[in-house]
């Protein structure tokens, strides 16, 4: 579905001839994807003995024209949170140094979007940015220059 503006708006069927002649139910706003479309569709399986039809979601991208137009949805701090518990995981399991955490934790700020709340809404601006910032802080870090020259002069990863 490329576009779903005006499609099934206020449509509700009561029967099921109306739903096969209209396949569109129900057109939400979406809970998981602030801005978005949820279009539910009721779907008849020919080879299916059930006598009610199924229903099926699908969301559909934002509306044309919304102010808010080239931003992302961000896990923020409850995603960098999770992330960094698994990464203690892999730490304290000895599957990580502690340079691999801190290489890990940064770049988790940045896929969450740094330190915001949970689903706002950031441009790639901001996140190019954010991305920059981690990385430069990255480049002055002693043990990452490490990393570099031992990959330069002998071909191989340095674990430190």
């Amino acid at each position: 579905m490329a576009s779903s503006a005006g499609v099934g708006v206020g449509v509700g069927p009561t029967s099921a001839a109306a739903a096969r002649s209209n396949p569109v139910a129900a057109r939400t706003l979406s809970t998981l994807c602030p801005g978005w479309y949820e279009a539910r569709y009721i779907a008849h399986v020919a080879a299916s003995k059930r006598k009610t039809p199924s229903v099926v979601t699908t969301a559909a991208g934002p509306p044309p024209g919304k102010a808010w137009a080239g931003r992302f949805a961000v896990a923020g701090r409850a995603g960098i949170a999770n992330i960094k518990g698994q990464l203690v995981n892999m730490r304290d399991g000895g599957f990580a140094s502690a340079h691999d955490f801190h290489i890990s934790a940064l770049i988790a700020e940045v896929l969450c979007g740094g330190d915001v709340d949970a689903g706002s809404l950031v441009s790639e601006d901001y996140l190019m940015a954010l991305e920059r910032e981690r990385f430069c802080a990255l480049l002055e870090h002693p043990k990452t220059q490490e990393r570099i020259m031992g990959m330069l002069q002998t071909g191989k990863p340095v674990r430190n």
